[in-house]
């Protein structure tokens, strides 16, 4: 049994793997929004999905419950509905799936009837089935209205309120204005 082997000189072609594939680094950057969450606009889904945990109580969320990894839908969610007896709340699971454009929903095929909510940056799915947050329009509406409190504000008091809602900051802050102003007494 005489058996012929050849040998080559090339390399057997590898695989591709997680680790051989080497994604280009790329610094893209969204429009400026200045949110305490985030300077910039998101890029992406995980974008949306940072911003939107910053966001639940403006969302009508109250919580997360479970993010669901690589599966659908990406996460419950609880949000309380109020009754007609104010000292009693509804509590009710949501289904949210996230997305960085709403019409991504469609196109990854996800079933409509197994999602209550898709939480996305734009929503550029006109008559969707289901209810859609555009993070956009809630960032712009938000800030935009603490911009024009700012603007129409008579006083520092009255800016340093419409930036914070009236923190415990402003108080830090009042307090020192006090102090200074007391300490400057006691020189002159």
């Amino acid at each position: 049994m005489n058996e012929t082997v050849q040998i080559s000189n090339e390399k057997p072609e590898q695989p591709e793997t997680k680790e051989s594939i080497k994604e280009p680094v790329i610094d893209i950057l969204g429009r400026r929004i200045d949110t305490k969450a985030m300077n910039y606009a998101p890029t992406n889904e995980l974008g949306v999905i940072f911003l939107a945990g910053h966001l639940w109580d403006r969302l009508g969320i109250s919580h997360i419950e479970q993010m669901n990894g690589n599966s659908f839908p990406d996460a419950i969610g609880v949000t309380a509905n109020k009754t007609d007896n104010k000292d009693i709340l509804l509590y009710k699971r949501i289904k949210i799936e996230f997305e960085y454009v709403s019409s991504n929903f469609k196109l990854h095929g996800h079933p409509i009837d197994q999602c209550d909510i898709i939480i996305c940056w734009i929503n550029d799915w006109k008559d969707c089935p289901i209810r859609v947050i555009d993070l956009k329009n809630i960032v712009k509406g938000y800030y935009q209205k603490k911009s024009e409190r700012m603007e129409h504000a008579d006083s520092i008091d009255e800016a340093l309120n419409a930036l914070s809602h009236g923190s415990s900051y402003i108080d830090g802050f009042k307090k020192f204005e006090e102090d200074w102003e007391k300490l400057k007494m006691r020189i002159v």
